[in-house]
């Protein structure tokens, strides 16, 4: 893989790392409604509870009515939430599926990055042991052009 082709593969991370945030923050805000709609709901069970035994006598006419339209309020709220519910779980499959993404890709661009660099460093190294080598024959090669070990003697 080329340099060009992991900045590529960088830069479509970090935009799917954007998104990915972005679908943590709707989550974030979808858990924040079910929380709140779960308070809600605790909420008027506790005053259908407690106001239903503090009741004087003369208001017992009304108690029907107050115990209706909090069980239709109740029922507003369950709805709600079995849609918060719904759209929540979706939501987290979503954020799953993008972290998942985002991290393989930091694995890709992690594997070509260290292959680009274990190329580089063979190169590197080749180079070296090419110098090395022409330095060797260099400092074998007499004055007259032979090699040290077969000089003549002059006789």
């Amino acid at each position: 893989m080329t340099p060009q082709q992991i900045k590529g593969l960088a830069l479509v991370r970090k935009v799917r790392n954007i998104e990915l945030e972005k679908q943590a923050g709707h989550l974030g805000e979808l858990r924040q409604k079910e929380s709140m709609l779960d308070g809600e709901k605790a909420r008027l069970d506790g005053l259908l509870r407690r106001d239903n035994a503090k009741q004087p006598v003369e208001t017992a006419g009304y108690i029907p009515l107050f115990v209706k339209s909090v069980k239709a309020q109740t029922g507003i709220i369950d709805s709600h939430l079995v849609e918060t519910r719904q759209k929540r779980a979706e939501q987290e499959a979503a954020v799953r599926a993008s972290f998942a993404e985002v991290k393989t890709l930091d694995h890709v661009i992690g594997s070509a990055r260290t292959r680009l660099r274990e190329a580089e460093e063979k190169r590197d190294r080749a180079e070296l042991e090419e110098i090395a080598l022409m330095i060797h024959q260099k400092r074998k090669t007499a004055v007259g052009g032979e090699p040290v070990g077969r000089q003549h003697s002059p006789a």
